[in-house]
């Protein structure tokens, strides 16, 4: 199939995780919401075209309105109310428009892109100065490929004496991991090529003043962090077309330098490239070609091995404003409201079971020992088969109803949270400590601050992690120095949770 020619503004929206026995109707309302794009840009789109991973395409629909993500219009859609996302009101293409573009392919995405969306627009007048572009970042990846290069044949004999890839090369705080790519910024492979790209003046080739003095402000306020465009709502259409272009040259510049920087890892036995397959920049025996067909492996011997697998206790807080109860019931709504979305894992083939975790006692040490606990069922279901979605009123009922229970941590200021979830199948293809990583993560995109423990398979045993105010902040995965800390005992001389209470739901 040929790729497309744009007779018309397009947005292209990537799907996931498509089966291919999607309705078309499922189509239309995952293509619909909700995204983070600039409304007013999107407005100026004729037609809304969804694709797959091979960039085949699944769905074409003309938008007639443009709304919010908290927009009553969505509640049907039974996904959760995202204000600072937005969605359409729509129908199906004309025949001619489907004609037009339904047996073609959409344009081949840039490796490395993150963002789901793009754009096309019915003219190509600015080709020659998009293909500029182009160049100039196909130079600053060389440009970093080739430092890299012999940045780590220089180290070598170092790193196989040290037997890490430890690396100061006199940029920014000068000290770094070349294998260190998951988890915080701080002393990570991104945050060398940031600074590199500062220094060095590379940002100056693609980025304007704008972008330039933004970069400043990063590199000065947080020598630890990188620098992203993300999205602000002062700028104007411009500007914020100006920043897509931009973060979409920054994903590529990182991905595929960080892939380069991999595979010469990969000469040294004790290199570990567990985070780097994680992520992507490395390639498994089992990845690439393989996607479609176990995207479809749905049958009745996979259920039955999902259900034999072992289920592992989790515990998950949550900080609180204030103790009074609706504040309480507040936090609670928050965090299983980011639960049904976010962990789609079912335990012995039913949808997770979270319980409140009380105390019969005071709030002090709150988990230190197991026998003054009590589980409250609070909440069953998720997103994805439809189940219904947390309720407000009935969160605070149940703390009405176990009035007799404390339910704040005073020592963390937290209310505490229990559920399981199952280990990695290997069916699947999942690599140990996967599930409890995109847990946190998944978490963690949805709420301002969470501590979350449990039997962590990579690291063999019980960890602590922990995100607050917007930040990988610290534990096992992000501190991997002192990843000791935050696992095993430690996790209950150090972070006042008893190992016992790990055996709870078991």
């Amino acid at each position: 199939m040929s790729v497309i020619n744009p007779k018309h503004n397009l947005m292209l929206i990537l799907l996931s995780k498509l089966s291919g026995e999607e309705s078309k109707e499922e189509i239309y309302n995952r293509t619909r919401f909700a995204w983070k794009t600039k409304l007013e840009r999107a407005t100026n789109v004729d037609y809304v075209i969804s694709h797959n991973s091979n960039e085949e395409i699944v769905g074409i629909f003309k938008p007639n309105k443009w709304l919010k993500g908290d927009d009553k219009e969505f509640k049907s859609i039974d996904r959760g109310s995202y204000p600072d996302r937005i969605g359409f009101i729509g129908e199906e293409a004309p025949d001619e428009i489907q004609k037009m573009y339904r047996d073609r392919t959409t344009p081949p995405r840039k490796k490395g892109a993150a963002n789901p969306i793009r754009y096309l627009e019915s003219t190509h007048d600015d080709e020659g100065e998009s293909d500029n572009e182009d160049l100039v970042i196909q130079t600053v990846i060389e440009d970093l490929k080739n430092y890299f290069t012999e940045e780590i044949k220089e180290g070598k004999k170092v790193f196989l004496k040290e037997q890490n890839f430890k690396v100061r090369p006199g940029y920014g705080p000068d000290k770094f991991y070349l294998d260190r790519v998951q988890g915080s910024y701080e002393y990570s492979l991104q945050n060398l090529i940031h600074h590199i790209l500062w220094e060095d003046g590379h940002y100056e080739g693609f980025l304007n003043s704008r972008q330039l003095e933004d970069v400043k402000k990063a590199v000065d306020a947080e020598p630890d962090g990188i620098y992203g465009t993300g999205i602000n709502d002062d700028l104007n259409d411009s500007e914020y077309e100006e920043d897509e272009v931009a973060q979409e040259s920054l994903d590529i510049i990182y991905f595929q330098v960080i892939q380069h920087v991999g595979s010469l890892l990969e000469e040294f036995e004790f290199f570990d490239s567990t985070d780097f397959a994680d992520m992507g920049y490395i390639e498994t025996d089992d990845d690439s070609d393989t996607d479609d067909e176990f995207d479809n492996l749905f049958d009745d011997e996979e259920n039955e091995h999902s259900e034999n697998l072992v289920n592992y206790t989790y515990f998950a807080g949550v900080c609180v404003d204030d103790e009074e109860i609706d504040d309480l019931v507040s936090t609670a709504f928050k965090f299983l409201n980011a639960a049904y979305v976010n962990l789609d894992q079912e335990v012995d083939g039913e949808p997770p079971q979270f319980y409140l975790v009380g105390n019969k006692k005071s709030g002090d040490n709150f988990l230190s020992s197991s026998k003054d606990l009590e589980l409250v069922e609070i909440f069953k279901g998720v997103e994805w088969q439809e189940d219904p979605e947390p309720n407000e009123e009935d969160i605070k009922k149940i703390f009405e109803d176990n009035s007799k229970l404390t339910f704040l941590d005073d020592s963390y200021y937290m209310i505490w949270f229990a559920f399981q979830c199952p280990e990695e199948s290997e069916e699947e293809m999942q690599d140990p400590g996967e599930n409890w990583e995109m847990l946190f993560q998944n978490f963690a995109a949805d709420l301002p601050d969470l501590a979350l423990a449990g039997y962590n398979t990579k690291f063999e045993e019980i960890i602590w992690q922990q995100w607050s105010e917007g930040q990988f902040d610290e534990g096992a995965i992000s501190n991997t120095d002192s990843s000791d800390y935050y696992s095993g005992s430690n996790v209950e001389s150090e972070h006042q949770i008893s190992l016992e209470c790990f055996e709870i739901l078991d």
